[in-house]
């Protein structure tokens, strides 16, 4: 289409690609029975479908809990698939 409109160079660019990480020991996952205290994690779930829906690439994490070596340990697993 651009060229049969003698556009010859175009600026384009990547999809953005974000990540979704929930936490807490309170959430579990949709499916789940939640125990005592508990919610079901639906945030997350919506987040991706509205990135999606805006023309983004999503990536659900899933759930970390509440647990600093945990949380850093999902995060920098996730370094290779958000970073390329």
């Amino acid at each position: 289409m651009a060229a049969a409109m003698n556009v010859p160079w175009l600026h384009v660019y990547r999809k953005p690609r974000v990540a979704v990480l929930a936490t807490g020991d309170e959430v579990v996952m949709p499916g789940d029975a939640p125990g005592p205290a508990q919610i079901v994690s639906s945030n997350g779930l919506a987040l991706c479908s509205f990135i999606e829906a805006c023309g983004g690439t999503a990536l659900n994490l899933g759930i970390a809990p509440d647990n600093a070596e945990a949380l850093n340990s999902m995060i920098s697993g996730a370094r290779g698939l958000i970073f390329w």
